[in-house]
């Protein structure tokens, strides 16, 4: 990493890339996205122009943390199911039952293999990001059978995986990805993020005409990309 002033910082070089470009992570670290052609000075002097933002931005991600603390994977904890406040009943099993999840009410129970020999706070995240993964991918795919054909487009394929910095993804080929922390947020915004990843199906970048893409299918996308940005680093510590 190279490091200025009191900011470190990850600078990674790509082939095809043809302007500078700079990301905060929710932890607060600091990437630098580079064209091969820049000189390590022209990076060390683009830093410093964007230092306030950098620091702005790493206050905002350390007030996030402080406002979501680790979750400790017990019974009695909040979790959040498209955006409902759901109560952790974790209920140890030996039945056909256990290793599974299943919602009644206000309560996500968690059914644990009695006989497991795994650490129970392991188990619980490991079974509840697998049930996260499930319902994030039914919803999605319910979302794209319904708004492709309104869009024109068509995916090549479908992933739900664990991005460290996207909530979803267009690959050039036109596969989708998708992050499974987006089964926390509320349908509203999973639905503009699907919307938001379909219209790059269509135009592959950020432009006027792709925001009026967006807004054709999704009139209120303003509201669902701020609440992305005031809510979405503390589910991304999740």
């Amino acid at each position: 990493p190279g490091k200025k002033g009191s900011i470190d910082f990850l600078l990674k070089v790509g082939k095809r890339k043809k302007t500078i470009g700079l990301l905060v992570d929710g932890k607060g670290g600091v990437t630098v996205y580079a064209p091969r052609f820049l000189t390590r000075d022209y990076v060390k002097t683009f830093l410093q122009t964007r230092e306030d933002w950098i620091v702005r931005r790493q206050e905002r991600a350390r007030l996030a943390a402080a406002a979501c603390p680790p979750k400790e994977y017990v019974s009695g904890e909040s979790f959040l199911l498209f955006g409902r406040d759901l109560r952790l009943d974790i209920v140890r099993q030996t039945d056909l039952f256990a290793g599974g999840c299943t919602v009644a009410g206000d309560t996500l129970f968690v059914y644990l293999d009695g006989q497991t020999e795994h650490p129970e706070k392991e188990s619980v995240r490991r079974l509840l990001r697998a049930f996260y993964c499930r319902e994030i991918e039914q919803r999605v795919r319910q979302e794209i059978q319904y708004y492709a054909p309104v869009l024109g487009v068509s995916p090549k394929a479908i992933k739900i995986g664990d991005q460290a910095t996207r909530w979803g993804s267009c690959s050039p080929s036109g596969k989708l990805r998708f992050n499974w922390r987006l089964a926390m947020m509320p349908s509203e915004v999973v639905r503009y993020v699907v919307i938001h990843e379909l219209s790059h199906l269509r135009v592959l970048n950020h432009s006027k005409k792709f925001w009026g893409v967006v807004e054709s299918v999704c009139p209120d996308w303003r509201k669902n990309r701020r609440w992305l940005r005031e809510n979405g680093r503390a589910l991304a510590a999740v």
